[in-house]
């Protein structure tokens, strides 16, 4: 009686001991915002628009000034899952390759409970049957999608979703509501075993359209409306739903053991302009200039991270190693080129701080293939021009290599190395002809993903 009484509070202790170890581990929700430069967040000086919520989870958290996604989002994505530059393993728009190992199925292996929720965009040429299960085998347990299957289904008003295998009904739903819930319903079950939630918002992506509590959201029919004069609402009411993920968190007694992290995925549309501390910002989607990467990067998790405004340059590939370092998870075989900023989260002297940014651009035809690197102050492209960007963000005027300052030598000689040891090799300086299109049809412009 004594010995299965000793083996029963073994067992006890045991199953105590790891519900313990279980709840220590931090739960992390990583928000990808879709088209939003930093110059269209409250707390990075816009004029134009009030995001009250991401303002204060700055102010109580870190809010890093020289985060940096690609121009566009399917190199993004590629990036941020797999922790590798684009000229690695960047194939085409709309596709994740299969071989990739994303910072879903290393956390998972460690035992966290997965979720993805938002746009997807990364099964493009895949059957139907093959991108319905996509979302898995990158790692993910559950998932609620725009985007798996078919291209350029609404993604706003009567959004076409997909969860877990099976298209949701879809009659007067608001597509960002109905993703939002899912992460929430998620949480809310999950919240006594550690969890991680990639969260690819679709705001605020175009087409800009009116949001539920305006009176032209009702009377919306017209679901290929794209007008920028939306773009406000549009940014406001994605503040509104990061609201709602910090209040679920709190409702659910989780929020101390929750990281945030919320970072653009490229520069705002072309279409809109800001006003930014008196000055006009044009969206820089799209563009090697510093608005088509700059983005607004906020962490947050009280009593763990440190409250601090963090100049440091932070990267895309920098998230995988970082994720790996707050879940306690197993780098992958192959070598990451991100850095980690955990140290920097947590208030700690960081052993390595990142020193440029390299980009390797190989977004849709509408845009020029570009392989650059740079830092705070200087840009080297890989086809030979040198920018001060501190003083020429426009990179309107091109340094003289020939004339260069001794400092601006060494600026130049850091950033040309660094570019010739990661680009993707080949001559991308050719354009193809552009096809003549008789009227509309074929040759109109289409929109972009």
């Amino acid at each position: 009686m004594k010995k299965l009484l000793k083996t029963f509070i073994s067992i006890s202790l045991c199953i105590l001991a790891f519900g313990v170890k279980a709840q220590e581990k931090k739960n992390v929700i990583l928000i990808l915002i879709d088209d939003i430069g930093a110059e269209a967040v409250g707390c990075y000086g816009t004029d134009d628009y009030k995001t009250p919520n991401i303002d204060q989870l700055a102010a109580t958290g870190i809010k890093f000034e020289n985060a940096h996604a690609t121009p566009i989002c399917t190199p993004s994505r590629v990036k941020i899952m797999s922790g590798k530059y684009n000229s690695h393993n960047y194939e085409r728009f709309g596709y994740l390759p299969q071989h990739v190992e994303t910072f879903a199925n290393a956390v998972k292996k460690e035992g966290y409970t997965t979720a993805i929720a938002g746009k997807w965009q990364l099964s493009y040429n895949r059957d139907k049957e093959q991108a319905l299960q996509d979302p898995y085998h990158f790692g993910f347990d559950e998932y609620c999608l725009w985007n798996v299957v078919e291209k350029g289904q609404a993604r706003f008003k009567n959004a076409v979703l997909t969860q877990n295998g099976k298209q949701l009904p879809n009659k007067d739903i608001y597509g960002p509501d109905v993703i939002n819930g899912f992460v929430n319903s998620f949480v809310k079950k999950n919240k006594k075993k550690p969890f991680f939630v990639y969260y690819t918002m679709m705001l605020t992506h175009d087409p800009f359209q009116p949001v539920p509590g305006m009176a032209e959201y009702d009377t919306l029919k017209d679901l290929s409306l794209n007008d920028p004069k939306y773009f406000q609402s549009n940014v406001e009411y994605m503040d509104k739903m990061i609201g709602q993920i910090v209040k679920n968190l709190e409702k659910n007694k989780i929020r101390e053991n929750t990281v945030i992290m919320l970072i653009g995925d490229n520069g705002t549309s072309s279409k809109v302009v800001t006003n930014w501390q008196g000055q006009q910002i044009k969206g820089g989607k799209g563009k090697s200039l510093t608005t088509g990467s700059h983005v607004p990067f906020v962490a947050n998790c009280p009593g763990y991270i440190q409250p601090n405004v963090n100049t440091n340059l932070v990267d895309l590939t920098d998230f995988y190693p970082t994720l790996m370092d707050i879940t306690g998870a197993k780098m992958p075989d192959t070598k990451l080129n991100g850095i980690s900023f955990h140290d920097q989260l947590i208030g700690k002297e960081p052993t390595e701080i990142r020193d440029f940014v390299f980009i390797s651009y190989f977004g849709k035809k509408t845009y020029p293939v570009k392989q650059y690197a740079f830092n705070t102050k200087y840009k080297y492209y890989s086809t030979g021009e040198f920018y001060n960007t501190k003083k020429d963000p426009a990179e309107k005027k091109k340094l003289d290599v020939l004339a260069l300052s001794s400092k601006e030598q060494k600026q130049y000689d850091f950033l040309k190395a660094k570019v010739e040891e990661l680009k993707k090799p080949g001559d991308f300086t050719k354009k193809k002809k552009k096809k003549k299109g008789k009227g509309k049809g074929k040759g109109q412009k289409k929109q972009l993903k």
